[in-house]
């Protein structure tokens, strides 16, 4: 295990991203779900927007991927500290 932790390149990294970011996109896949939004007001009132639905999931794996490419060099370095 630690010399596959003290190997950890960039390659390593992008693979368990995209695993990671498959595996969201599969286990809350709702692109089929039905969703509206409304929009009430009035002359006399503030106006309301609603929606409905839930969130768009591959969007959020995406956001999720990103983040763990952001956080590339800060985990590369603690598992080289953590190795030694």
């Amino acid at each position: 295990m630690k010399k596959f932790l003290n190997n950890w390149n960039f390659g390593k990294h992008f693979i368990l991203c995209v695993m990671t970011s498959f595996l969201l996109v599969m286990l809350t896949d709702r692109l089929n779900e039905p969703s509206s939004m409304s929009i009430i007001g009035g002359a006399e009132g503030p106006t309301d927007i609603y929606i409905a639905g839930g969130i768009y999931s591959p969007a959020v794996s995406m956001g999720v991927m990103i983040a763990a490419l952001a956080l590339y060099v800060p985990v590369k370095s603690l598992l080289k500290r953590a190795c030694e």
